[in-house]
């Protein structure tokens, strides 16, 4: 590829530019709640309502939504539990094993979990307990006939901040200039 003299002059430049200059795509950006409370790393916004972030002590991505923030009972239509039993007693599993944080109002499951990778089973199941869309409260429904599929053993975990989390959030890069960005938040 970088044969010649002028082939090898800009191959020389080419590499002088990628040490020289900071590499942007690795750039990190720190999220604050408005208490100051550090939440994590950027990793996705849409729009003004929800961000994603990676909780770099454990592993694991957190999304913080605005109206989950604003009515933290409510239940979503993701939120599933699914159980060997007929009527979702014994342990909870999920689907699978993303290392992403579920933040579920589902009681007696109320609080943050995770999937356990370590801890998966090929079973067919029997039940789950989910959000009824139409009342918003929380139904065990007994699951249609399925072929067995690996789940993964659903496991309650603590934030290593507390919650929930004050808005509106801050950001900061890495390399700790002192350029913060503010995203307001309407309050109703």
């Amino acid at each position: 590829m970088c044969k010649s003299k002028f082939s090898i002059g800009i191959c020389l430049t080419f590499v002088i530019l990628i040490f020289t200059f900071p590499n942007i795509s690795a750039a990190e950006i720190k999220v604050y709640d408005d208490t100051n409370q550090y939440l994590g790393i950027l990793l996705d916004m849409e729009g003004q309502t929800t961000l994603t972030v990676f909780i770099p002590s454990i592993n694991v991505a957190y999304r913080v939504e605005k109206w989950k923030l604003e009515d933290p009972d409510s239940c979503t239509i993701n939120e599933i539990l699914i159980f060997e039993s007929n009527d979702c007693s014994g342990i909870p599993y999920t689907s699978g094993p993303f290392p992403y944080v579920l933040n579920l109002a589902i009681p007696p499951y109320d609080g943050y979990y995770i999937a356990d990778s370590n801890r998966g089973k090929l079973f067919a199941p029997k039940s789950q307990l989910l959000c009824d869309p139409m009342t918003g409260s929380v139904v065990c429904r007994q699951t249609p006939e399925m072929p067995s599929t690996l789940f993964y053993e659903a496991k309650e975990i603590q934030l290593p901040f507390t919650t929930p989390i004050s808005l509106p959030v801050r950001f900061d890069n890495v390399a700790g200039t002192s350029e913060f960005y503010v995203i307001p938040v309407k309050k109703k």
